[in-house]
C-alpha cells in the first residue's frame, strides 16, 4: 500500500462520518472528534505494520496506545477496508485476522473475535450495534444489522437483521440505496 492509498482510504473513513471533505475539516474532526482519531491511528498503525520491522513495531505502539488511551483494540493484522464509522470507541476489541468489507457502522462494547483458531469475514454496510459479540469462522454479509448484545455465532445472510442470545433472524432489510 502506498502512502497516497493511506490518505485515500483515511479520506473515504470521513466521508462515512461527514460528506463534504476538506482539508480543514478533516484536521477539526481529527482534533474534536476521537472516534475519528482513533479510525486514523488504526490506518497508520495498519499502514507501518506491513513495512519493516522498526516500522511493525511502531505500529504496535500505536495500536498499544489505542488500547491505553481509548479503550480500542484493533489486531495488527486485522483488515478493515475503508469507510469505517466507529460511534463510541468504549470497548472495542477487533482480533486480529478478522476481514471487514466497506462502511462497517461499530458501537461500543463490541468483540469480534476467533473461536477455535478461526475469525469472522464481515462484508460490505454492516451495522453491529452496542454489546454485539460475533465469534468463529462465520459470515456476517453485506447490508446486515446486527441488534444490540447479540451473540452471532452462525452466517448472517445479505439484508438480515438479527439480534437476541445466540443471534436469531428478526426481519430482512430493505436496501433502498446501496453504497459500493
Amino acid at each position: 500500500m502506498s502512502i497516497k492509498s493511506l490518505f485515500n482510504i483515511i479520506k473515504e473513513d470521513f466521508k462515512a462520518r461527514h460528506e463534504n471533505y476538506n482539508s480543514y475539516k478533516f484536521i477539526k474532526f481529527y482534533v474534536m472528534d476521537i472516534n475519528f482519531r482513533v479510525v486514523v491511528r488504526y490506518r497508520i498503525q495498519s499502514y507501518l505494520s506491513k513495512k519493516n520491522k522498526l516500522l511493525r513495531l511502531v505500529s504496535i505502539l500505536i495500536r498499544n496506545g489505542n488500547i491505553k488511551k481509548y479503550g480500542v483494540e484493533i489486531g495488527i493484522n486485522t483488515d478493515i477496508q475503508s469507510g469505517l464509522n466507529i460511534h463510541h470507541i468504549n470497548g472495542i476489541v477487533i482480533g486480529d485476522g478478522v476481514e471487514i468489507g466497506k462502511n462497517l457502522n461499530i458501537f461500543q462494547q463490541v468483540t469480534i473475535g476467533r473461536k477455535k483458531c478461526s475469525y469472522p469475514k464481515i462484508g460490505n454496510n454492516v451495522t453491529l450495534y452496542p454489546g454485539t459479540i460475533i465469534l468463529g469462522e462465520i459470515n456476517i454479509h453485506d447490508n446486515a444489522i446486527v441488534g444490540a448484545n447479540s451473540v452471532v455465532i452462525k452466517d448472517v445472510y445479505k439484508n438480515q437483521v438479527v439480534a437476541g442470545s445466540p443471534a436469531q433472524i428478526k426481519t430482512k432489510r430493505v436496501v433502498i440505496n446501496e453504497k459500493e
